[in-house]
């Protein structure tokens, strides 16, 4: 079952939402361990979304919330705000496009630990950079220190990616 086959009733027939702590519970028994009452879900570790498999197709538990509370399916991608792909609470999800998406996730942290921040060894300078879109990489400029380099990041995600800049 595809995702817009899943209709609203249906949904509201198998599921209860909890929409202040993005939980989801069954409705009705599902056979074997699965009883009414039951939180309903997989984490996945890979991406730490949590998904639901309902008539026999799997969902992720973000784009069920949206469904379950708006009634209509995403008509985007959703941004988890925090980052954290397991929090579904109705509040921590956006419609998203899939760069301002991307523009929201978490950075791998090198050794400075600053978001957009790395370690020129040659140069024996701090070099920031950030990526405007997915794919593209904008050096900008090379600074004495990491707290220079992390503010000049920061101006730049101000700019490039306005409600969706991540300073952390």
């Amino acid at each position: 079952m595809k995702e817009q086959q899943l209709t609203h009733g249906r949904l509201l027939s198998v599921l209860t939402y909890e929409p202040d702590s993005g939980d989801f519970f069954w409705k009705v028994n599902r056979g074997g361990l699965v009883k009414s009452g039951d939180k309903a879900g997989c984490l996945f570790r890979r991406d730490n979304n949590i998904r639901i498999t309902i008539d026999g197709a799997g969902h992720m538990a973000h784009r069920l919330a949206w469904f379950y509370v708006h009634g209509t399916w995403p008509s985007a991608e959703l941004d988890h705000i925090n980052c954290n792909a397991a929090d579904n609470r109705i509040a921590n999800l956006r419609e998203a496009s899939r760069v301002e998406n991307c523009q929201n996730q978490r950075a791998k942290r090198g050794k400075t630990g600053l978001k957009g921040v790395s370690w020129d060894r040659e140069r024996r300078l701090y070099v920031a950079y950030i990526r405007p879109e997915p794919g593209k990489r904008k050096n900008l400029g090379r600074f004495k220190t990491a707290e220079e380099a992390h503010q000049a990041y920061c101006n730049a995600a101000d700019k490039y990616h306005k409600d969706f800049a991540r300073h952390g």
